[in-house]
């Protein structure tokens, strides 16, 4: 019991007991009996408990008549109020003046009519010199002199109160730092069996995570359904080894907010509590940011070695696979410039051939050389049209029906007749020379080449080039389309290869919204496919 409650009970005793001894008093009076010397005894004995505990109460206590005229206070009235006995008695409380709000007045005078008392009722009441206090106030209704009398007693919290405030003061800076910051922060309160509760959430993670402090508050568990499925077994291992072995916890990975992914590093320190539980103090930070500039760093990195890659394949091809061929062209005019008046016009028309085919593969190579450095300049004009495919493919075999020929080479052509497709000429023809001069470069004398075509689904051609030839090996499959491994080899009679045509026909291919693909075995020759559209559509 509380010093205010306990002096409620002393006085309302008090009252009591005087009230009781006064009714006693009228009832036998005149009586000289050895009862009613009791009583008076008794009442004496009430009177002065009253007045002990009146005169010696902290709290301020006052007696006014039911017109709110004062009768009497006590010294903690004076004390709290800085009013003497004086300064009041004998006046209404109006003139006094001390209650600071009208309406806590009537509050007080309404419940003594309805209740006959009033408990504990938050007011705030001006002082002598003009301060204001807050109390808390009881009154209840009190019969002396067989009048009914008001019974005040006023308990000052106003040191309670600024407290209060204070606290609150602070705990409103705390939670607006908190709020502002640009981290959450998070109290959690874990026991040595493992088990934990969040004590305080900032609404900025909450926020963070995609949830309500409250949700949060109320279970643990509603932050680990938001972490991302491939995130979550090390989250919670790291979580239940931090709590087993009382280090601190260091996690990032990502959160899912309503389908949107973002990175998220958690971290907390232990801090040990005498009971043996401890408190985790948190902090969250977004670094979904950072993250994203990373992977832009490592793709960066990645583009910046596909281009050193291809720098270096570039090299390679100018320095020797451009070289050979040239040296090859060069020893036969050497050989020409020398022996020509003792060479007969087989042999003269023999070289010529030669010639023609080491110029041919060398217009070839300088040819893709160029398209590859104009497509990634972007340079190239991109200009699809809608194409007659045996007319385009008939014009293209001019060019390696000689190479065939001298091979014994067989090309089949399965095209059928008025079968278009939309594509830029100019890209198609590189395609299909490059294609058509590497089946014939890999497929041994006396193979066959087989050139199809046909409508697929999706309104696209598919159009098909196999050979006979030497196959590929896994190997080569695995890296065919890739500068930075060098897959180029020679053909079957020496031909030189770059592998920088294969490179160019994917990226033509793609360029037409088509997709290149390839079969083969080693020994058992390869087919090319790819696909282009009918139409524009």
């Amino acid at each position: 019991m509380n010093y205010q409650d306990k002096t409620n009970v002393e006085l309302q005793i008090a009252f009591k007991e005087l009230q009781e001894k006064y009714e006693s008093l009228n009832k036998f009076i005149g009586e000289e009996s050895a009862e009613h010397k009791r009583t008076i005894e008794a009442l004496k004995e009430s009177e002065y408990k009253y007045k002990i505990a009146f005169e010696t109460s902290r709290d301020s206590i006052n007696i006014t008549e039911r017109d709110g005229t004062y009768i009497d206070v006590n010294e903690g009235f004076t004390n709290i109020s800085g009013y003497t006995r004086e300064d009041v008695v004998g006046k209404l409380t109006s003139e006094i003046n001390i209650w600071a709000i009208r309406e806590d007045l009537e509050k007080l005078s309404n419940g003594l009519k309805e209740k006959g008392y009033v408990e504990n009722f938050e007011s705030i009441f001006r002082c002598k010199d003009g301060s204001l206090k807050t109390a808390l106030i009881s009154a209840n209704i009190i019969i002396l002199n067989n009048e009914p009398h008001v019974h005040v007693i006023a308990h000052d919290i106003t040191e309670r109160k600024q407290m209060e405030e204070l606290i609150l003061l602070s705990k409103q800076r705390y939670d607006n730092l908190v709020s502002n910051i640009p981290v959450g922060v998070y109290v959690l309160h874990s026991k040595p069996d493992s088990t934990f509760a969040l004590e305080y959430i900032s609404p900025k993670m909450a926020k963070m995570v995609g949830l309500s402090v409250e949700s949060l508050m109320s279970s643990g568990d509603s932050l680990f359904k938001a972490i991302h499925p491939d995130d979550q077994e090390s989250f919670m291992r790291m979580n239940q080894d931090g709590i087993q072995q009382k280090r601190s916890f260091d996690w990032k990975g990502r959160i899912v907010d309503e389908g949107v992914t973002r990175w998220m590093h958690i971290s907390s320190q232990p801090q040990e509590l005498e009971c043996g539980d401890i408190l985790w103090n948190g902090l969250v930070v977004d670094i979904t940011e950072q993250m994203q500039a990373k992977a832009e760093i490592e793709h960066q990195n990645a583009e910046l070695q596909k281009t050193n890659a291809e720098k270096d394949k570039f090299f390679s091809i100018i320095a020797h696979d451009l070289r050979s061929p040239f040296n090859g062209f060069l020893g036969i005019t050497q050989l020409m410039a020398e022996e020509l008046p003792s060479l007969s016009m087989a042999e003269i028309q023999e070289i010529a051939i030669k010639m023609r085919e080491s110029a041919s593969n060398i217009y070839r190579l300088l040819n893709n050389l160029l398209e590859w450095a104009q497509i990634h300049q972007g340079a190239i004009l991109f200009n699809p049209e809608i194409i007659r495919l045996k007319i385009l493919v008939s014009s293209c075999m001019d060019v390696i029906l000689e190479s065939a020929k001298s091979k014994r080479i067989e090309i089949d052509l399965d095209i059928p007749d008025g079968l278009n497709i939309f594509a830029d000429v100019n890209m198609l023809q590189t395609i299909l020379r490059n294609l058509l001069s590497n089946a014939i470069k890999f497929t041994p004398r006396g193979g066959k080449i087989n050139f199809a075509a046909k409508i697929s689904d999706n309104n696209n051609v598919e159009i098909s080039i196999s050979d006979t030839g030497i196959g590929m090996s896994q190997f080569l499959l695995d890296n065919l389309f890739r500068l930075d491994v060098q897959t180029s080899r020679k053909g079957t009679d020496g031909e030189p290869g770059s592998g920088i045509g294969i490179l160019l026909c994917k990226e033509f291919v793609e360029k037409n919204n088509g997709k290149l693909s390839v079969k083969s075995e080693e020994g058992n020759g390869s087919t090319f496919y790819f696909t282009l559209p009918r139409n524009s559509s």
